[in-house]
């Protein structure tokens, strides 16, 4: 679009009013005069899924202080935060059956280096960070994805971010990281379609590319800073929710500092994250029972699903402090007959730094049978942990007491609380 004003006279002459270009997002207005929205720009259409051209991004043709890339503005057809670049390639391959995984890149011409090299399962966000709806619209192609973002830091920073985003939504994730602070298409023209083939071979699962990320940060010859990537290692792995994956990831850690594991382990079960003995594998699943309980709860409590209801205070019962804050916002919307939108947990959460509440707003209810009946089991889940918690107590209390009668009468508050557990009683 070498002209600010070609595109506009050549659709005049095919019979759109400027209203009409306006509406599709190519033309815009300045002191009355309309122009091209991307006037002196190579400019890249946009396709959905069916092969339709909803939209257009374009690059800068000439120094500007604008910015390099410009994309059309949302539409009635067009959502950049729902679209992706190339994605209609993936499409293809689908139907082929050639699609293995997908390839996220950082911007159109990367897509188009990638794509003429023969990797034309890559596609590219359209000026925005990866969201939830792009992972919806991705896993439905293939659940497969490599993360190949610019390898420079602040696409390193971006990478992280974007596993982070297809992890929540349930996609496998790998990550490269292009040398040289490289982006694909430079690395492509330097070293070869071969070179970037080997780099997809070897990409790194996400949970290792964190590590190795984080590796650059420190220092390991000195004690301090080994210590301090430990600790940041350590959290990397807390995120994952099986004993035997963080053990997989506690040998790259014990590789990379020579840390023994077994010290490892213990900082971990220090965290309350692994079971020192058979005895507290029970308590954490039990545990891990009472926070699948209370997601359900609230999850329901914000859909305003019908059996859902404040009958039963859960105040004193939820520890988390996220989920006790998310409980006292939906009472307090409750008792003053307001309506609760999800869009509320955006303004009262950070959301990027509370999973906890960001995990409740896609939260899939259809695989809950007899929800109805789920949610009073919920319920009890969690007043029955309460009323365990509190035996626990009183018998650490008649162990250290001296005195006969005040045992006796501990004793017999244990046995009231085990009347209200064999009867389920849910109120004290």
């Amino acid at each position: 679009a070498k002209s600010w004003t070609d595109m506009i006279a050549f659709l005049k002459t095919k019979g759109f009013s400027y209203k009409d270009m306006q509406n599709a997002g190519v033309a815009e207005t300045k002191d009355g005069n309309y122009y091209d929205m991307m006037g002196e720009r190579l400019v890249f259409p946009i396709f959905n899924l069916r092969d339709e051209c909803i939209g257009f991004s374009a690059r800068s043709l000439v120094p500007t202080d604008y910015a390099k890339y410009k994309n059309s503005p949302n539409t009635i057809v067009f959502d950049k935060s729902r679209n992706l670049f190339a994605i209609n390639s993936l499409r293809k391959l689908k139907q082929d059956h050639k699609l293995d995984y997908i390839i996220i890149a950082e911007g159109q011409l990367d897509v188009i280096a990638l794509h003429r090299a023969g990797f034309t399962n890559c596609v590219a966000c359209l000026g925005t960070a990866l969201t939830p709806q792009h992972v919806k619209m991705l896993k439905t192609l293939c659940d497969n994805v490599i993360v190949s973002l610019d390898g420079d830091g602040a696409g390193q920073k971006a990478t992280i971010r974007t596993i982070d985003t297809l992890v929540d939504g349930g996609m496998n994730v790998k990550a490269i990281k292009i040398p040289d602070n490289m982006d694909p298409d430079e690395f492509l023209k330097a070293k070869g379609k071969e070179a970037y083939q080997t780099l997809l071979d070897n990409a790194l699962d996400y949970i290792e590319f964190k590590i190795y990320n984080k590796l650059e940060q420190f220092d390991l010859s000195k004690l301090d800073q080994k210590a301090k990537f430990v600790t940041t290692c350590l959290e990397i792995v807390n995120s994952l929710k099986t004993f035997s994956e963080k053990q997989v990831y506690l040998e790259v850690i014990k590789k990379l500092t020579n840390v023994p594991i077994d010290v490892l382990k213990r900082d971990l079960i220090d965290r309350g994250s692994i079971p020192q003995s058979t005895e507290s594998k029970e308590v954490d699943y039990f545990e891990n029972a009472e926070v699948k309980a209370i997601k359900f709860i609230l999850a329901s409590l914000c859909y305003k699903k019908d059996y859902a209801n404040y009958n039963f205070d859960l105040e004193k019962y939820i520890v988390n402090s996220s989920y006790k804050k998310l409980y006292l916002l939906l009472k307090n919307y409750h008792n003053k007959n307001e309506k609760f939108l999800i869009s509320n947990l955006f303004d009262n959460f950070d959301l990027d730094n509370e999973p906890a509440i960001k995990d409740l707003i896609d939260y899939n209810f259809d695989n809950i049978e007899s929800p109805n009946l789920y949610y009073n089991e919920c319920l009890w889940k969690i007043r029955e942990n309460y009323l365990k918690n509190q035996i626990n107590n009183l018998l650490e209390q008649s162990k250290a007491a001296n005195d006969g009668n005040e045992r006796l009468k501990i004793l017999n508050e244990i046995n009231e609380i085990q009347k209200k557990l064999r009867n389920k009683v849910l109120e004290d």
